[in-house]
Order: C-alpha cells, then structure tokens, then sequence
C-alpha cells in the first residue's frame, strides 16, 4: 500500500503543480476572446513541453547511456494535457460564440427565406387567386438552392407559361425574426394574353382595388405596386 502511494503522490503533486501555473497563466490572459485566450493558452503550453525537452536532450547528450523512464517525462505529458484541454475548450466555444481572433466579431447570418409576391396586371384590370373566399395575388417561395430573385421570377413566368410585356420589380419587404428573416420582392407582371392558369384568376378593375376581399398586408402591398412607386418596408 505504501508503495502505491509513493507512486501516485508524486504524480498528484506533478498535476496540481501544472495547474496551479495554468490557473495563474489564464487568470494574466487579460481578454473574454475565446480564440484568442485557447491561442495564448497553447502558445504557453507549447513554450513550457519545449523547454522540457530542450532540458531532456542536454540530459541525453550529457549521458547518452542513461535510462529515461516514464517519471521523467511525466511534466511535459501533464503540460500538453493540460494545454490540449484548455485550449480545447476554448475553441470550441469560440465557434460556439462565434469569436474571432481579431477584436471585432462576426454576428452569425440569419437564415433567410426569400419569396415572389407577384402582382398580374392585364389592360385596366388586376389578376388575384382565389383562396378560401380571399382574393390573393401570386406568393411564390424560392427554393433553398435558389437566391437571386430577377432569375427566380422569370424561371416561375416560363414554369407557368405566362407571356409578359414587362416584368418590374416594384418594392421589397423584409419581416426580421429572431431566428430567421423573410424577404418578399415584389413583382408587378404585365401579361399579353390569358392562359389556362390565368384564367382561374378573379379580374379586378383597377378603380376597385381598395375594395379588395383580401388581408391588410395583402391589400396595402397591391396599392403600393399599383402606384407604381418604389418601396422598401422592414417589419
């Protein structure tokens, strides 16, 4: 029993030793950077296992015959121990907390869900859906490998065989969240004649658009587009 523990207090003492110089080296690192304090953390422990070595190989070249047991190399292995796990942790929160090295940081992009809200206009008359006994106009969600709206918008006209003499890009409304933003462009389409899909469409004269069946938001983006005046709304 007694030689067990002649064995192990030794290297207990070896590993509080080093942790009380990791402690004191972390507490002197005067930073809340994660990736900078892990960086700090491995230079010091680097520094310290090659100063370990470097007295290792003055001791081989001072007696090449010597017999190098594990006790001996027990301070830098505890070094490195040390050094791997702090530094570890600390970038490993760094990409948790998104810090960079450089004193500024990177605030962590939103998702961003992108649709088309497309208003048909044909001579005097705007084209909505019906939907449940609302009048609606065209919303179109991007698919995700999809991002650049003027692309998407003449891909859906071709998918739905719409021929058109214009198509404006009439305003933008962006909905921020906590999570994740939705950006809605929108698009007022001029076609130059029906077709079958069209045709499902309620014509609306455009004297009659403030009596629209529709929701708030749905009324108020079609009188902004029917103006034709440029708009950007955040919400």
């Amino acid at each position: 029993m007694m030689i067990i523990v002649s064995l192990i207090s030794p290297m207990i003492a070896r590993i509080l030793i080093v942790g009380l110089v990791f402690f004191i080296i972390i507490n002197a690192i005067h930073t809340s950077n994660y990736k900078r304090k892990g960086w700090w953390v491995l230079l010091a422990g680097t520094v310290f296992c090659l100063y370990f070595m470097g007295g290792f190989v003055y001791d081989f070249i001072g007696n090449p015959g010597a017999l190098f047991r594990l006790a001996y190399f027990s301070y830098p292995i505890i070094v490195a121990g040390y050094t791997l796990l702090i530094s570890g942790f600390y970038f490993i929160n760094s990409k948790k907390y998104n810090k960079r090295f450089a004193k500024y940081e990177v605030p962590k992009k939103k998702e961003s869900i992108k649709y088309l809200f497309i208003l048909y206009k044909y001579e005097d008359y705007y084209l909505l859906k019906k939907q449940g006994g609302l009048q609606k106009a065209e919303l179109f969600k991007f698919s995700k490998s999809k991002y650049y709206h003027d692309i998407e918008i003449i891909s859906f006209l071709e998918k739905k065989e719409i021929q058109s003499t214009s198509v404006d890009l009439i305003g933008r409304v962006t909905k921020v969240g906590k999570r994740r933003d939705e950006e809605i462009f929108c698009y007022m389409v001029t076609i130059q004649r029906f077709n079958e899909y069209l045709r499902t469409f309620d014509q609306v004269s455009k004297y009659k658009l403030t009596a629209l069946q529709t929701d708030d938001f749905t009324r108020q983006l079609v009188l902004r587009m029917a103006l034709k005046t440029p708009f950007e709304i955040k919400i």
